[in-house]
């Protein structure tokens, strides 16, 4: 198939229009290939990049889950949390606003991970 030319007009535009952080060399070399490429060549690049938009909408979700996440959570233990071990330390810092079950056997620290 017959790709049409295209001038360095075009490919100035283009890095105009590129955010200066990805402008360099590469860039420039990169989009005077793209000019040299037949529509079905850019039509498959077109829809692997929609893919990998796909994949960062999925990043940039669950990177808005987990920073809530963390702003949620206290940046530091409570000193009486410290000492507790893992099983101490989730009961001992579970939501006050619903039950809490602990079975735990004689000696395990109940006491010392609720008082």
């Amino acid at each position: 198939f017959f790709a049409a030319p295209m001038s360095n007009a075009v490919v100035e535009g283009w890095l105009q229009r590129a955010p200066p952080s990805i402008r360099d060399a590469s860039l420039r070399a990169q989009l005077e290939h793209v000019v040299t490429q037949s529509r079905e060549a850019c039509v498959d690049a077109l829809r692997k990049l929609e893919n990998a938009q796909e994949e960062l909408a999925f990043c940039a979700f669950w990177q808005s889950v987990l920073q809530e996440r963390i702003e949620a959570l206290p940046s530091e233990l409570p000193s009486y949390a410290r000492s507790l071990n893992e099983q101490q330390r989730r009961a001992a810092l579970a939501p006050i606003d619903a039950p809490l079950l602990v079975l735990a056997g004689a000696g395990s620290g109940k006491t010392g991970g609720m008082a």
